[in-house]
């Protein structure tokens, strides 16, 4: 790579999309280096199965470090010269390397990025992070993971409800983009083919469900018969059974059910429940019956803000949030920004703000 940093150790945004570009080709190629910290990460982390963190990877490699959809991103932003400004970025660990896409909307975007992350994901970004630097040791100026925020520019952090309020205080006095908890709803027609099925099946159980791309609640028509999707998921995910978190969370589910004699269908890796409620526990799914799909869109409308994904086949586009084809939840793009807050936008404003 020529020319990547300038003599004051700049660096231009045709060669950081060259070297995130390099960053794909070489995951690809499933390097030891990565291949130990996946096995770090599984082994501290049991939510962090290898085949998740492969799923994540792929995703990331095939929707974030490809030249060709990094370029064209970045073609709807005036993003300019670098900056010095820093952006510090708290990370969630919910699941694996959830806190990628603001590290690369840092990068991208020319400013000085450092990203704090979860103790219960601390192995894959760095490792990712660590072949940028070996490319280009001009990297270390501007993108770093550190254990502790100190005097940031600006803020973005993620976390939950909880959390968030704390984070709003904290950091209170400086620029700051803060998400919230948020689920992910499909609407179900009835005339789902089987296949649309084992792709919902997906939306629900990759990630054993703990992102807030994961599907977490169904509206259903009147009558909807529950038997061939239950097949499906036991078909597809029932080795969950075996996995002992995930049962231990099923199992401690059911049992409450019981003690609470609680109506719900119970099939041998989910339990669903009939709640007007978007939050399900873990091993769970919620659901909700619908009369005319003209009811649901407006059910979701109303409720926007609570939502990451509305999963449809059928359901016509709505005004605020994307309709996503099954299967595609946890396969997003460089523009689905994580509570449709544009976080290149939030980074090119501070940036210009403190020229």
């Amino acid at each position: 790579m020529v020319g990547i940093h300038d003599k004051e150790n700049n660096m231009n945004l045709t060669d950081r999309i060259e070297l995130l570009s390099d960053l794909g080709d070489h995951l690809k190629t499933k390097p030891d280096s990565f291949e130990l910290a996946k096995l770090k990460a599984s082994k501290e982390n049991p939510w962090f199965s290898p085949e998740n963190i492969d799923l994540a990877v792929s995703a990331i490699v095939e929707n974030y470090l490809n030249g060709d959809k990094l370029r064209s991103f970045c073609d709807d932003y005036d993003i300019g010269p670098v900056e010095k400004m820093r952006v510090s970025i708290v990370s969630a660990g919910n699941i694996p390397l959830v806190g990628m896409h603001d590290l690369l909307m840092g990068f991208l975007a020319g400013v000085k990025t450092e990203i704090k992350l979860s103790a219960k994901d601390k192995h894959l970004i760095p490792a990712m992070v660590d072949f940028l630097y070996k490319k280009e040791p001009a990297v270390k100026e501007w993108l770093q993971v550190i254990g502790q925020i100190k005097d940031p520019g600006a803020v973005i952090a993620t976390g939950s409800d909880n959390t968030s309020r704390y984070f709003e205080s904290y950091f209170r006095h400086i620029p700051r983009l803060i998400r919230k908890n948020r689920n992910s709803v499909a609407v179900i027609s009835g005339e789902e083919s089987r296949s649309d099925l084992e792709k919902l099946a997906d939306d629900v159980f990759v990630h054993f469900g703990l992102g807030c791309r994961n599907v977490s609640f169904l509206y259903v028509p009147k009558g909807y018969d529950f038997t061939e999707m239950i097949e499906v998921f036991k078909e597809k995910y029932g080795e969950l059974a075996d996995h002992s978190k995930f049962r231990n969370n099923y199992e401690y589910n059911l049992a409450c059910s019981i003690l609470n004699k609680e109506v719900l269908i119970q099939s041998e890796v989910l339990l669903f429940y009939e709640k007007d409620d978007y939050i399900s526990r873990i091993a769970t799914l919620n659901y909700k019956h619908y009369d005319l799909l003209d009811d649901v869109r407006a059910d979701v409308q109303n409720r926007s803000e609570q939502i990451q994904c509305v999963v449809s086949g059928n359901l016509k586009p709505l005004e605020t949030i994307e309709i996503t084809p099954f299967g595609k939840t946890q396969s997003p793009q460089l523009s689905d920004f994580a509570d449709g807050k544009d976080s290149m936008d939030f980074l090119l404003n501070q940036k210009r703000a403190q020229r």
